[in-house]
């Protein structure tokens, strides 16, 4: 048997001879399954939502295909290897311009290329190399609709069961690669468009896929076959475990404010002195006194003993005060006292020595004649109301998927099977409120097609601030 297929192979490589002669060899990109270039997608597959407005995204992705160029006949099992292993590291940077559209360049760096070149007849000579590039990818992205446009990345539970989103997305790229090392389409470079889709069911469910296609500026060979322009192709379901989500409010509570209520009745007696450092209280100072004591709260008892008339003495008790009051609250406080009409003289210079006391403005500027009488309902109760959280939320998101995704030659779709390449994979996503995302998967080739693996490893990590 082992001799059987060793003459085949002899004469499939003799018959081939002529066109490997006059082809390129090894032109043609076998790193044409494109890593993720946000965390908006599934893996593979393209999610059809993009980075919010000057959000960044970082990222690397390891993408490791174990013989993804065999020799072999369409429907056949493969022969033997010519590209034994491919291992590539693709760095990602992603900026979110507004909203609705996002820029992404990728970079794959060649980790291991093991491979040998195609028109040596006796397989012995090592061609291809490690270090090195592939080809340098450039991606936007346009969300053209969103039914959840308020709420990108899914936070907030709606009444909505099923949510969808559309986006665009022109690409291209660049032949930074080597051709000799499998790594670019005849040193040229490539551009596309794919159109991305998702729809989600009751926060749990995921599913999108993409068709698009990449134009090649030449068509690349290798042995006797010719690619043309690629059609692209992805398919993607995700579920999950759980999900990251906001907090939930609670209804308004009641919660003290910064001020106690001892240093809201400090203010009070101020108040109270000023207005009866002349012997008597004047029925507008005796009316604005009511109304801070309504916004404060207090009690009868402390409100007639607070707003007893005093002399010039007890002004004196202001100046033992050893922790000073609230600035901004004393302040707004004074400003209305300064404003009622018929202040004494007594009162103005008793001001002073208080200013003094307390280190404020010597010349503190009056308000508004009666705007503390449009002001009585926020004068500093001792109770508020405010909101408060019942939650943070799930700060962890964890999710199972299943992708098919490849390309197929577009001047001869699904004929023969060595120009259609397609994958099917399975994958585990991690993500935290904070930005921080963790990936791993693994797929199967499904066809012979150029650059199908027997088996590919990918795993990656990214971050977006």
């Amino acid at each position: 048997m082992k001799l059987r297929l060793d003459l085949l192979l002899a004469c499939a490589i003799a018959s081939a001879a002529p066109a490997l002669a006059q082809s390129n060899g090894n032109s043609i990109n076998l790193h044409s399954t494109y890593m993720p270039s946000d965390d908006r997608g599934f893996y593979v597959v393209e999610g059809a939502r993009t980075l919010s407005a000057g959000e960044i995204y970082a990222g690397f992705d390891f993408n490791h295909a174990h013989n993804p160029l065999e020799l072999g006949f369409p429907g056949d099992s493969r022969a033997r290897s010519v590209v034994r292993q491919l291992s590539m590291l693709d760095v990602a940077l992603g900026f979110g311009i507004r909203d609705d559209l996002s820029l992404s360049v990728v970079l794959p760096v060649v980790l291991d290329n093991d491979g040998r070149e195609l028109n040596q007849p006796d397989f012995f000579t090592d061609d291809t190399r490690s270090g090195g590039i592939g080809a340098l990818r450039a991606r936007l992205k346009w969300t053209i609709y969103d039914s959840r446009e308020h709420d990108p990345r899914g936070l907030e539970d709606t009444e909505d069961s099923v949510e969808f989103a559309l986006a665009l997305s022109p690409f291209a790229t660049l032949p930074t690669g080597r051709a000799r090392d499998y790594l670019s389409d005849q040193n040229n470079p490539t551009g596309g468009g794919n159109l991305f889709a998702e729809v989600e069911f009751f926060r749990r469910l995921r599913i999108g896929g993409n068709l698009g296609i990449e134009f090649l500026s030449s068509s690349p060979d290798i042995g006797d076959l010719e690619i043309e322009d690629r059609g692209r192709y992805g398919l993607a379901a995700e579920i999950y475990l759980f999900r990251e989500s906001a907090g939930v409010d609670q209804p308004e509570r009641l919660a003290e404010r910064e001020e106690s209520a001892a240093e809201q009745r400090r203010i009070y007696r101020i108040l109270a002195l000023l207005g009866s450092v002349d012997g008597e209280l004047s029925e507008a100072e005796r009316a604005f006194l009511e109304d801070v004591a309504d916004g404060f709260g207090l009690e009868p008892a402390a409100r007639q003993a607070l707003s007893a008339e005093g002399t010039e003495d007890t002004l004196r008790l202001v100046e033992s005060l050893e922790v000073p009051l609230e600035r901004a609250r004393l302040e707004e406080s004074l400003r209305d006292f300064l404003a009622i009409d018929d202040l004494s003289e007594a009162e103005r210079e008793a001001y002073a020595v208080l200013a003094e006391v307390q280190g404020l403005e010597p010349e503190l500027q009056p308000t508004e004649a009666g705007t503390w009488r449009e002001r009585a309902d926020l004068r500093v109760p001792i109770e508020v109301l405010e909101p408060a959280r019942q939650s943070e939320g799930n700060a962890h998101s964890l999710s199972l998927g299943a992708e098919l995704f490849g390309w197929v030659d577009t001047g001869n779709l699904f004929h023969n099977e060595r120009k259609h390449s397609s994958e099917v994979g399975a994958f585990l996503r991690y993500q935290h409120r904070s930005g921080f995302s963790l990936r791993a998967g693994i797929s199967r080739g499904l066809t012979n097609g150029l650059g199908t693996p027997d088996v590919r490893y990918y795993a990656g990590l990214g971050y977006r601030f």
